[in-house]
């Protein structure tokens, strides 16, 4: 029988055949398209950047035009003319005044071209278009724009002929953008691009194609010079480049100027062939390519293996196959569907042999938390009762709770008889109350979860009951040792994990003690090395609080156009032996201790606590800003806490801002986001502070609910860097003041300059030094009230 016919055999082989071609369809089809992806965004950039690139060309000429002429109005005879300047007349509408005009000696414009330029402003004005402006772009051996337009200058006003020297606009975009670049100048048509299915009817290419010293294409397609006979088109003409470059598509921007179009630019982008693709993708992507063709490799070894075991398997069972399954011939299915039927009656009993199992598994589930030998319960059930009394500790404050690991050192014969071991628990279980939990931990070693003992006195009478009574019951009399471990739980917020950690090392301290009435005694956020920094922390925080040194003062947010105040940002402070410290530095320390929570509570009742104060002294409704750290806004009690503080102090909730930070939030982004919608269906509102431009955009600030957005002063500060950056910057504000929110805040104004340059960009709220800061609650009021009496 010729078994390697069968038709599961051949399933395998037409799978592996089928798996080869769409390994390769899937890697071409994922490089041809990564490829494609690249060029739209490469279109999507070139137009961006374009546009940015002008609108700063044409901002900075104005500046210089409008500069100068002030300067050539007041001083005629003035020599020095900025360097983008080839040419300058200035035609004043004093009568007083002729006009008046400079060329710079460097000057290289041609003045053939400017006679040109003048008489088409004569034919303008002839036609009775006097307050029309008129501007063209010229290329010689320099590039120049001829602009004729009116300008009123303060108590200056008149009208300008200007040529503006520029560099070559598409080595501009050919130096950004790495890429080919023409530009066609002289074409005024705007309608969908309509012009490029006309004709070029120029003589020389100098006349309508900007030079470009970087790229070859005019020198390489010279031979087109000569056809161009009036039949052919633009489209004609930048096809023919392509293909002769051997380029693929091109982008094609328009170029305005003053409001009028002077031209266009044309980047050619490089051809998609699949053998460019394919190979492009590999190089570039070596790593994800050596990685697939690996694990095509695999694949297909794993399933040669698959068949060699199969066709193995056909060979040793041959007589059993044709016992149980008989086929008249080689190509006959009937042994697969035999192979299937034992397959299917092996399934049947595997899963009729898993039922009883997972039925006993059950019945034996509830044994699992007990040890046989003590009759008490185990680990795992010590961490479940640690889970559930935490619980309730959140529900009801007054539990104090205890966690002891102890050992009654005796002989370890005791131990090793179950009987004894039984005597022993009985005993201790019989002196503990009702609702306290003894369990074993290992051998030799109990653990006790109290809630009935209330400080150590009690706890160090109990464990003496459970040394009187073994030593009775057990050891005949003779007296015993018991090495314990006590940690006080202090916070509900410590794993059951972390506590029962820090009972095994408090138990292994007490065994290093030699008195025999002493214990070790913890409380939940110590260990063994760093218990007594943590404690100490801990304790002087606390008694900081209790004495008033913790203090909360307040930075003003400002409208600098109306002049009121928005909002109060709460900042802790912690006043030590005549120094203020800001609490923020202590909160690596304040999380160890475990007082995160604690601590947030204690800042935002008190926060909203002078709020109330504020409203009833003064009229008006002023914001409050608290700042989160991550633990604090993952608190499951936090929505529970605000719900009864705002009712307590009687603050509406949309009064209530939360500041985040950009690094908070990336701790668990997902986690993050929906404690914010939660609290934030609510009426609470959360800014972003310190943003600056980070891995959170614009867009997944608007989104996510934030209403506002606390620029960082390192980003501010770039309006004094430089003009580029001030630029930019504006744009960016201007984008955003586009939407109602999230509003602007800006931060560490310190400098007249920045607050007025932001004003004019639409930004009103800002803080910092520059306003009212670190300041108490009655400064403040008396600051609200100063204000009113204006």
């Amino acid at each position: 029988m010729r078994y390697i016919n069968l038709p599961f055999s051949r399933q395998f082989i037409i799978g592996v055949v089928l798996y080869l071609v769409c390994i390769v369809l899937a890697v071409y089809l994922a490089y041809y398209g990564t490829n494609r992806v690249n060029t739209s965004h490469a279109e999507s950039m070139i137009t961006a950047q374009s546009a940015t690139i002008y609108d700063f060309m044409e901002s900075k000429s104005h500046e210089d035009i409008i500069s100068f002429i002030q300067v050539l109005d007041s001083n005629p005879v003035a020599s020095t003319v900025p360097s983008n300047i080839s040419y300058i007349e200035w035609i004043s509408d004093d009568k007083g005044k002729g006009p008046v005009s400079r060329t710079p000696n460097n000057s290289t414009i041609k003045p053939h071209i400017l006679e040109n330029f003048k008489e088409q402003i004569r034919l303008l004005e002839g036609n009775g278009n006097r307050g029309s402006s008129l501007t063209q772009y010229m290329c010689d051996h320099e590039c120049y724009i001829l602009e004729y337009s009116s300008y009123q200058i303060n108590n200056l006003s008149g009208k300008a002929i200007v040529a503006l020297k520029l560099q070559s606009i598409s080595e501009l975009l050919e130096n950004l953008n790495n890429r080919p670049t023409i530009m066609l100048y002289g074409i005024s048509e705007q309608d969908n691009l309509l012009w490029l299915d006309q004709n070029v009817t120029k003589l020389s290419w100098g006349n309508f194609i900007e030079p470009n010293k970087r790229n070859r294409i005019l020198n390489t397609i010279a031979k087109y010079r000569y056809s161009l006979n009036g039949k052919t088109t633009y489209r004609q003409l930048l096809d023919a480049i392509c293909e002769d470059q051997q380029f693929g598509n091109y982008v094609i921007t328009p170029i305005s100027f003053n409001h009028q179009l002077i031209g266009y630019t044309v980047t050619f982008l490089p051809k998609i062939t699949l053998g460019h693709a394919f190979k492009t993708g590999v190089l570039e992507n070596l790593t994800i390519t050596g990685v697939l063709t690996i694990l095509a490799v695999v694949i297909l070894c794993h399933y040669i293996f698959n068949l060699i075991r199969l066709e193995s398997f056909f060979i040793r069972n041959r007589l059993r196959i044709n016992k149980y399954a008989k086929s008249k011939n080689a190509r006959s299915s009937d042994e697969v569907f035999a192979l299937l039927g034992h397959l299917d009656s092996a399934l049947n009993s595997n899963e009729e042999q898993t039922r009883q199992i997972e039925s006993l598994q059950n019945k034996l589930e509830f044994y699992s938390n007990y040890d046989p030998q003590t009759s008490l319960p185990n680990q795992k059930w010590i961490l479940e009762q640690i889970a559930h009394l935490q619980t309730e500790r959140k529900v009801n404050s007054a539990i104090e709770l205890f966690a002891v690991e102890f050992c009654p050192v005796l002989p370890q014969e005791f131990y090793d008889d179950e009987k004894i071991c039984h005597r022993i628990s009985t005993v201790m279980l019989n002196i503990i109350r009702e609702k306290d939990y003894l369990a074993f931990y290992e051998p030799t070693v109990y653990y006790l979860l109290t809630t009935s003992i209330k400080n150590k006195t009690e706890m160090d009478e109990l464990l003496n009951r459970f040394r009187r009574e073994l030593a009775e019951q057990v050891n005949g009399g003779n007296e015993i040792r018991i090495s314990a471990g006590i940690v006080q739980v202090l916070s509900n917020s410590i794993s059951p994990a972390v506590i029962m950690k820090q009972t095994h090392i408090a138990y292994q301290h007490s065994c290093q003690l030699e008195v025999n009435d002493s214990y070790a005694v913890y409380n939940d956020s110590m260990n063994t090395q760093t218990s007594s920094i943590d404690t100490a922390f801990a304790n002087r925080l606390k008694h900081a609080r209790m004495k008033g040194d913790l203090i909360i003062r307040y930075d003003q947010v400002m409208n600098v156009s109306t002049k009121t105040i928005v909002s109060l940002i709460a900042r802790n402070y912690w006043f030590q032996e005549g120094t203020t410290y800001n609490l923020d530095d202590f909160t690596d320390q304040i999380i160890s201790a475990g007082l995160n929570t604690e601590n947030c509570y204690w800042k935002v009742e008190n926060a909203l606590h002078d709020l109330s104060e504020l409203d009833q002294d003064t009229n008006h409704n002023i914001g409050i800003i608290i700042p989160l750290n991550y633990g604090q806004l993952l608190d499951s009690d936090l929505p529970s806490f605000l719900d009864m503080v705002t009712v307590k102090y009687r603050i509406m909730p949309n009064r209530i801002t939360f500041a985040l930070t950009e690094n908070a939030i990336s701790n668990d982004i997902t986690n993050c986001l929906t404690a914010i919608q939660k609290l934030s269906s609510a009426g609470y509102h959360f800014t972003l502070q310190n943003y600056n431009m980070g891995m959170m955009d614009m867009d997944f600030i608007r989104e996510h609910g934030f209403a506002s957005a606390m620029l960082s002063g390192s980003l501010t500060k770039r309006v004094l860097t430089s003009e580029y950056d001030r630029y930019m910057l504006s744009q960016l504000v201007k984008k955003w003041n586009e939407n109602i929110e999230p509003v602007i805040i800006l931060q560490d104004v310190d400098s007249m300059i920045t607050m007025e340059t932001f004003k004019e960009l639409g930004v009103n709220l800002m803080s910092g030094s520059l306003f009212p800061c670190t300041q108490d609650l009655s400064a403040v009021k008396a600051f609200v009230n100063r204000e009113d009496s204006i």
